[in-house]
């Protein structure tokens, strides 16, 4: 026990990816199926890329804004406040752009790597492509990584930001979409073959049939022909183009279309197929596209439910890394705190409230004075709304009036007009159903 303290101690002392020991590990972990493979799925099934960007985009849709704590008063020597500062960093290195890169990397790939250019400091944010990702190299304790090793080079763990998203199983580094697509089944001995593989086999089929069957098989019927001569008739029949005919003077001659017969029975096992396909996409977006019996219910109902799940995961995990290893590094370099600052990353609606129904809400709740405005301002900044969280410093902000007595209780009214009701004619009012004897009103 206390080797195994001294060990974990040990790697929290450096700069590396703590990997809590699952297993054994040697000290260079290659992905089970290289990120190069992988890439050949993304790119040759559209099925695959159009479902990743499709997530990425209603991952980072509207973009992400920043917040702060306002009570942190401290700024930088040129008198920027920390969410100014991270606000002006974020434009300057780009980063709401390579963040629907990254997430898209994430998705597909379940890691996504950032080289920064530097151990100590950010003087670049670089998209590594996960293709060029050789392998994961970690120290000899096994616990903790120490550099990434692309084809032609080795990235020390200190000069990048890495998003390892999902790690499931023995192997320390990311799952998604792809793997999950790309990775062969072993059962009682056998070994299903990848479902992009089976997809991929059962399209080249599909063309096949359709380069051979989709025209109907002749027959020419030359009765009275002479033997000798069918050789001749068979050479210009083959020689004919589409949409030329040929002509002969003696009776009974016709032409026989057999039009091959479509074999219904293997329907049920594609659509089978397809579904289970889409299902690892994780969204049920490409089959709404491409019809089938998805209807548009089932679809946003489907939408919905990867939102809650899916899409709001990808999000908090993207917020993190880059409110820890982006933000707080930024503010370090002028002197802030970032515990303190709590600079925050938050992202966009998906779709903006109606005004119509959410400004009548905003009037009424700050008649009852329930909110300060600054507070009100934050509420409507989170929203969406083209409005700056703080308030202005020329105009102050009023106090709260203390609630005092029934005030606290009776909601709906402005607090100037709550009336003073007794604990009885309060308790008459809620009309607690769970004490109510049947027959009263």
């Amino acid at each position: 026990m206390s080797l195994l303290y001294n060990k974990i101690r040990s790697a929290l002392g450096r700069r590396g990816t703590l990997i809590a020991p699952e297993t054994e590990y040697v000290t260079k972990i290659y992905p089970t199926l290289s990120f190069d493979e992988l890439n050949n799925i993304h790119i040759g099934d559209p099925d695959v890329g159009t479902a990743i960007d499709l997530i990425a985009g209603q991952v980072c849709h509207g973009g992400f804004e920043t917040s702060m704590d306002p009570k942190y008063a401290i700024k930088t020597v040129d008198g920027r406040t920390a969410k100014e500062l991270v606000d002006d960093r974020c434009q300057e290195f780009g980063l709401d752009q390579i963040t629907k890169e990254n997430v898209a990397d994430v998705v597909g790939y379940g890691e996504s790597v950032i080289w920064k250019g530097g151990p100590q400091s950010i003087k670049l944010l670089a998209r590594v492509m996960p293709a060029s990702i050789r392998s994961f190299n970690f120290s000899l304790d096994g616990m903790t990584l120490e550099n990434i090793e692309t084809y032609k080079t080795k990235l020390s763990i200190n000069e990048v930001i890495r998003y390892s998203y999902n790690r499931i199983g023995k192997q320390p580094v990311g799952f998604g979409v792809l793997q999950a697509l790309g990775t062969a089944l072993l059962i009682n001995g056998e070994t299903r073959a990848p479902f992009a593989e089976i997809k991929a086999r059962v399209q080249s089929a599909m063309v096949k049939q359709i380069e051979e069957y989709s025209a109907p098989n002749q027959m020419w019927v030359l009765p009275d022909a002479p033997k000798a001569d069918m050789p001749t008739y068979k050479a210009m029949i083959q020689r004919l183009k589409k949409g030329e005919r040929i002509a002969y003077n003696k009776a009974g001659a016709q032409v026989i279309n057999a039009v091959a017969e479509r074999m219904r029975g293997m329907d049920m096992y594609v659509e089978k197929l397809w579904n289970s396909f889409y299902l690892a996409l994780q969204t049920p977006i490409p089959q709404l596209f491409a019809g089938g019996q998805l209807t548009q219910a089932s679809a946003l109902a489907a939408l919905g439910v990867a939102e809650i799940g899916k899409i709001d995961d990808l999000r908090r995990y993207i917020k993190r890394v880059n409110e820890q290893e982006i933000f707080a590094l930024w503010m370090r370099e002028e002197g802030l705190d970032p515990l303190r600052a709590k600079v925050r990353m938050n992202w966009r609606l998906m779709q903006r409230p109606d005004s119509n129904v959410l400004l009548p809400l905003v009037v009424r709740v700050r008649e009852l004075k329930d909110i300060s405005r600054t507070e009100m301002r934050t509420v409507l900044s989170d929203m969406g709304l083209p409005i700056t969280p703080e308030y202005p410093k020329d105009e102050l902000e009023e106090p709260m009036p203390e609630k005092t007595g029934d005030q606290r209780d009776t909601p709906g009214l402005p607090i100037s007009n709550q009336p003073v009701t007794s604990v009885e004619k309060k308790h008459e009012a809620r009309g607690d159903e769970h004490r109510m004897v049947p027959g009263n009103a």
